[in-house]
């Protein structure tokens, strides 16, 4: 009797092993997803809110070779 249970007791470690570790890595995985997205979100919601505050604050950044933009409203 022992010699059928331990296949089976092996066979189910082996998919819990198995399923708990494909569990941890996409939780694992979609958690640093959502931070990294979540933390730009914010970053850019944080840099317009500025910009709409101060526009003075994004003439550095649209001056670059990247954005060739004046900003003519600037209040200092």
């Amino acid at each position: 009797m022992l010699a059928y249970l331990n296949p089976c007791i092996l066979a189910y470690l082996h998919t819990c092993i198995l399923v708990y570790l494909h569990t941890c890595i996409l939780v694992y995985l979609y958690t640093c997803i959502l931070v990294y997205l979540y933390t730009c979100i914010l970053e850019c919601l944080y840099f317009l809110m500025l910009a709409y505050l101060h526009p003075c604050i994004l003439e550095p950044f649209l001056e670059r070779k990247y954005f060739k933009i004046q900003l003519n409203y600037c209040i200092i």
